[in-house]
């Protein structure tokens, strides 16, 4: 039942209130048809007893013989007379509060005529079995019996008109217009007040990517105004969070670097070579470890604006350039042009680290792209050992690295990875490490396509 249901809030509230509106509407025009159809038939029926008073007053001034010409003459399509009476003792009259409104309103106009006695009996006209008819059953039969001052009785037999439906009246296409006017007005509405919830939620995807994003525009309803004040509030003090501690961290790498300028000065003013190059060493490190961090922080915190790219030529042009300087890469090239908002700069950053760590650590790099309509994705596959999966999250971490697979001279200081991460997850993407089933590990990038 709920796969029925639309997922998103425009949808939903515009679903309930057409549902609602369009119960309403029914629920009003069959109430609406009843009491119509009851005042048609009360008014025929109370028309119907004046026309037999008028008929009887006119009748009983003739003789009875001449009683069956009067009859006769006053005879319509819908009412008939008989001057004999015939049995109706096996019809049900019809019990209904219309009936007896009707039983009471008749016997109301009837009172004008003194001394005749009448009994008057309502029936569904689909149940009459003895008495003619029109071909038409649906509607009510009207059986009326008088007996005159002299014992004489006629009978009188008039059918009220069948219920009408809405279906066939001119009044159902008005509403019906009416209906799609006020629909389409509440959905007009309903968009434009979820419009800012929308926006809402469009600012909070960006900041997951640009916490530099613009602020919301705090206007529409004062509840949006107040969400867009507080997540402007909180995007804010982020923002200062983040960048007090990048300025804190560089400040702190600059002041190193510094130190070790002046430690590097020192070491060549002293006369033991081998305590010499052994310091040297040291601050060679240790310089290696604060270039590093420092790269680091500025990776993080990169003013490189997002803009469109052809993200197949950018890939294509990297692996190219790779392949030329005679690294075992392999590149799958995807012939579709696949155009992504992105920081390129960076993103060819990140994807080198992972060629570059396939190619140290495993041989060879083979490079696919693919794509669908929500997203792209790119995978780096080497030929390597692969990492023990309890292992792939710890080397997405700063300053890690695998003993087995790693050492200064070859595999850095574990930074390549995380930052790679860092630009990944800053473009709203995914990055997976798995082992492959054929061996080797598997680097997989997922990136978000713009909507369309």
């Amino acid at each position: 039942m709920t796969k029925f249901i639309p997922g998103n809030i425009k949808s939903r509230a515009i679903l309930l209130l057409c549902g609602t509106f369009i119960l309403a509407q029914f629920v009003s025009l069959l109430i609406y048809e009843k009491a119509r159809d009851d005042t048609i038939l009360m008014t025929e029926a109370h028309d119907l007893a004046e026309r037999i008073t008028g008929i009887v007053a006119l009748a009983e001034k003739m003789p009875d013989a001449n009683r069956r010409e009067i009859l006769q003459a006053a005879q319509t399509q819908f009412l008939s007379m008989y001057p004999a009476v015939r049995s109706t003792s096996e019809i049900s009259c019809e019990q209904s509060t219309l009936a007896e409104e009707m039983l009471e309103d008749m016997h109301a106009v009837f009172s004008q005529l003194k001394d005749h006695q009448l009994d008057i009996c309502i029936r569904q006209l689909s149940s009459l079995n003895m008495l003619p008819a029109s071909d038409n059953n649906k509607g009510l039969d009207v059986i009326i019996t008088i007996q005159f001052p002299d014992q004489s009785q006629s009978m009188f037999h008039a059918e009220l008109p069948v219920k009408s439906t809405l279906f066939g009246d001119v009044v159902l296409f008005y509403i019906l217009i009416l209906t799609a006017i006020a629909l389409l007005t509440a959905w007009y509405f309903i968009v434009r007040l979820l419009r800012p919830i929308e926006t809402l939620a469009s600012a909070a995807e960006e900041i997951g990517i640009n916490i530099d994003a613009p602020p919301m525009q705090e206007k529409g309803a004062r509840e949006i105004q107040i969400a867009a004040r507080t997540f402007n509030t909180m995007q804010g003090r982020i923002q200062r969070l983040i960048h007090s501690q990048t300025e804190m961290l560089a400040a702190i790498s600059h002041d190193l670097k510094s130190a070790l300028t002046r430690l590097q000065l020192r070491c060549d003013l002293l006369n033991d070579d081998k305590e010499r190059e052994g310091l040297t060493r040291v601050v060679d490190d240790m310089k290696q470890m604060v270039n590093s961090s420092i790269e680091f922080i500025r990776g993080n915190n990169s003013t490189e604006q997002y803009r469109n790219t052809n993200f197949t030529t950018l890939l294509d042009t990297l692996c190219q350039d790779l392949i030329d300087e005679g690294l075992p890469v392999i590149w799958h090239n995807h012939n579709n042009e696949i155009v992504l908002k992105c920081r390129p700069v960076a993103i060819r950053r990140g994807i080198h680290n992972i060629i570059d760590n396939a190619i140290k650590y495993g041989q060879q790099a083979q490079v696919s792209l693919s794509a669908d309509d929500k997203q792209v994705k790119i995978r780096v596959q080497d030929k390597g050992n692969g990492i023990e999966p309890d292992k792939q999250d710890y080397v997405l971490m700063p300053f890690s690295r695998l003993d087995k697979s790693r050492n200064k001279k070859t595999g850095g200081l574990g930074l390549g990875l995380s930052i790679t991460k860092n630009i990944v997850l800053a473009h709203g993407g995914q990055l997976t490490l798995q082992n492959a089933e054929q061996g080797g590990l598997l680097v997989t990038i997922v990136l978000p396509l713009p909507d369309q």
